[in-house]
């Protein structure tokens, strides 16, 4: 008898960042406030990277994203600073 093994993890997609947004250091809501003016400038279906070292800002982003429409596609923690990437919603006219 021969163990089968099935792994179910799927490899991660390949995200590309249209823009990157670096906030090391700096305290909310200037991020939030940065991160809205960088999106306005963005194309919908881009993808912006937020870097941010607050200890709050993994629930703010994911909240902000709730709210505005944004859809948060992925989080990547190093450390202290982690990566929001966040994909740019459709503007309604």
């Amino acid at each position: 008898m021969t163990a089968s093994h099935n792994d179910s993890r799927q490899p991660s997609p390949i995200i590309v960042v249209s823009r990157r947004l670096d906030c090391l250091g700096q305290m909310e809501p200037m991020p939030l406030l940065q991160l809205r003016a960088a999106l306005e400038t963005m194309v919908a279906g881009q993808i912006l990277e937020l870097i941010w070292d607050d200890p709050c800002a993994p629930a703010d982003v994911a909240a902000w994203c709730r709210v505005t429409g944004h859809e948060l596609i992925d989080v990547y923690e190093r450390g202290d600073q982690v990566s929001f990437f966040i994909r740019c919603k459709e503007r309604i006219s």
